[in-house]
Order: C-alpha cells, then structure tokens, then sequence
C-alpha cells in the first residue's frame, strides 16, 4: 500500500508565490525519510523531525488530476524505522509531507535498498488553511497567459510546426489564388516577404560594378538587397551572374567594405515579434503577386506612433521606385499605428522600406484591393465609388490585424 503525502502550508505558500510572480516552480529534488515522531498535523509540517536519509532516485507516475506517484528508491546504508516521509523542492521546501505506518512505522534494516512508493494528493487542499494573498486578479491571468503562451511557442514548437503546416500551405494557397491576395511580413520563417538569408562577403572595393559570390549564385534571387556593416550601408540590385560566380550590380558602389553583410534588409529581426529599425534603414521585398485590377492595393505598415510612418515606395518587375505617400494613419494602441499606403495596382511588385528615424515594425501586409459590381459580386469590369473600395478593404485589414 502506498504512502500518502499531503501538501504542506509551506509547500503551498511557495505554489501562491509561483503563481503571483509568474516565476516557475523549482522542480522535485528528492524524497528524504525519517525516523522521528511524525508531525500530528502533516500540512503544518516544515522539516522532517529526524532526517535519515534522501532518495538516490525517483520515478514519477500521473494517476488522475490530483494525484501523482512517486517510487523512491532508498539507499542500502544505515538501519533504522522509517515513520516520516517528506517530499523536498529543488530550493529546499518541504511541500508534502506524511506519516509512514504509524504508530510503529517500516523498519529499514542495513545492506537492504528499498523502493518506497508514495502518492502527493491534491485532494484535501481544501482542508488547508492558506492564506493565498492573490491580489490582482487579472495580473494574475495575465500572467497565467503568458505563461501559457510561452510553452506553446517553446515546448510545444514541434508539435504545433506538424499541426499548423497543412493550414499554412492551405491559407497561402488561398491569398494566392483566391480574389483576394494577401503577401505578408510577420518575421516568421513561415510569413515572411525575404526570400534569401543574409550573406557575408568581403573584399568589397568603392567603385566596384560586381560582387564575388561564389557558393551563392546559383541560391541568390536577383533583385534589391542591403550591403552593410558598422561603418556604412546601401542598396545593391543585383542581376545577373558573371564568370567565376561575380553577380553584377546595377551601380558602381560608393564604400569599400573589408567585412559585410548582403541581406534583403538592414533591419534586426526580433524572430516572430518586431523588426527593429536603425535610422536610415532599409527594407526590400521579393517580387509580390498581387494581381491586376481597376483599383489601388493597399500596403499597411504597423509601426511605432512616436517615430511617424516609415516610407514606402514601389516598382514593378523591371521598374524603377515610385515614392508613396501615406493615405491614413490608424492609431491601434498607445504604441502603435497601422500606416495605410495606396500602390498603383500591378501584378507583380516590389516593395522598398526606408526608416528615416529609429523605430520599430511590427507587420508588413500587402493586398490588392477588391472591386464589386452592383450586385455585389467580385468583378474587375465595374467599380464603386473609392469609398466603397476603401471602406471594405479596412473592413478585411480590420479583422485581419486584430488577430496579430
């Protein structure tokens, strides 16, 4: 028959801190046994009476949703009777506690190991009388969701990366093919608008019409990118490759660069979070397929109130940048602001980001935007007013950004 442990006031006052501060649990360090006179009311417990010896390993089953077991092997070493069991945090709380068979309790003789199976139940915590000192209730879910939130994206990653990816696969499908296309950075491997990862390269000298990428021309995409590094940035648009794995550039650089870095941006990426933004930063996407049509796409930056609206600017395939100014500014929170960006409607574009102050970006989304016929069918033959049009694309964006 097995042991039973009940928790302590003191094992639970360490549960109440945990729980208030947000900090984890320390882990299950040991099982200790004793051969003192047992505590008459274990919750009141904080040390064993007579300590005798710790556990040399321990093995843990879940029975229900109150009650664990624990089999505690015990050492060979030392004669004694066991009467007390405590289980024993890693900072050294007592956080159950119970008698062993009393009143006479197990007799442990020399050179004998010993398996010890104990439950902790849960079931008499009511019986306790802790006082809990909860005194924010919504801190207090605020911070049971952060920690929820944080096992999700750490210990659950391989898990959800299974689930998520026929949906991922299914959704991208849909922006691409359906009547409405969406293209969008969240500085997610999986919604990301870069298409190549940063490369370092050197030997890079002022005046130079090419750049010496060797492993990388057969993977680099031709287009606009960043070389940059503590001294100097600019932008490269790089075409096609030349003898010796050479990918010529459009201009003649203006800095030599010892040491750099070729990237689609000179922006830090916070993974899955922000893009922190130098002064003077920039941004380049791939090409973007957002079909053709009668009206604008939309380009909808989120990013800090207090620096004011990054500059957007467009080109097609074969084009040269177009400038485009902001057409409204939404604010979403005290920190930030959607920038909403009107680009004439071309099927395939790219998109230019400069920050001309530091700041933050929290999202990039591009869509082109839908015309409806009179009866209120998708159709590229007849328009609204660009207030209808407008109206239901922040309606779309709306939904869609209240989810970010």
């Amino acid at each position: 028959m097995s042991l039973i442990l009940y928790p302590t006031r003191v094992g639970m006052d360490r549960e109440n801190l945990a729980l208030s501060t947000g900090q984890p649990m320390p882990k299950i360090a040991h099982i200790v046994v004793g051969s003192g006179t047992p505590h008459a009311d274990p919750a009141a417990a904080t040390v064993l009476v007579n300590p005798r010896a710790e556990s040399v390993q321990l093995a843990i089953t879940r029975l229900s949703d109150t009650a664990i077991q624990i089999n505690a092997g015990i050492d060979k070493a030392g004669c004694y009777t066991i009467t007390e069991v405590g289980l024993i945090l890693a900072d050294g709380t007592l956080y159950a506690y119970g008698p062993l068979m009393p009143p006479h309790g197990m007799h442990k003789g020399e050179n004998i190991a010993i398996e010890l199976p104990c439950v902790l139940s849960r079931a008499h915590l009511c019986d306790l009388e802790v006082d809990w000192s909860i005194l924010d209730i919504n801190e207090l879910a605020h911070t049971v969701k952060e920690l929820a939130l944080d096992a999700l994206l750490h210990d659950a990653c391989q898990l959800l990366t299974c689930q998520l990816d026929p949906l991922e696969h299914a959704l991208k499908h849909a922006w691409e093919y359906g009547a409405q296309h969406f293209e969008m950075e969240l500085f997610s491997p999986r919604f990301t608008l870069r298409d190549s990862a940063p490369i370092a390269i050197s030997g890079v000298v002022a005046g130079d019409d090419s750049l010496d990428l060797a492993e990388h021309t057969d993977t680099l995409t031709s287009g606009d990118y960043v070389i940059f590094n503590a001294s100097h940035a600019e932008p490269v648009r790089i075409l096609a490759n030349l003898e010796l794995g050479r990918r010529r550039v459009v201009n003649n650089l203006q800095y030599t660069y010892p040491n750099a870095t070729l990237a689609r941006s000179n922006w830090t990426f916070e993974s899955c979070q922000n893009a922190v933004c130098p002064a003077g930063g920039l941004y380049f996407t791939r090409v973007l397929k957002l079909g053709t049509g009668l009206a604008p796409h939309r380009v909808y930056l989120r990013a800090l109130t207090a620096a004011g609206a990054p500059e957007l600017a467009w080109r097609d395939e074969n084009g040269e940048y177009t400038h485009v100014p902001v057409i409204e500014t939404r604010l979403v929170d005290s920190q930030w602001s959607d920038y909403v960006y009107a680009v004439p409607a071309h099927d395939r574009i790219c998109l230019r980001v400069r920050t001309p102050v530091a700041t933050r970006v929290h999202c990039l989304v591009a869509c082109n935007t839908l015309v409806f016929s009179a009866s209120g069918n998708c159709a590229d033959c007849v328009t609204h007013s660009e207030l209808d049009i407008q109206q239901h694309n922040l309606r779309t964006m709306d939904y869609f950004l209240a989810q970010i």
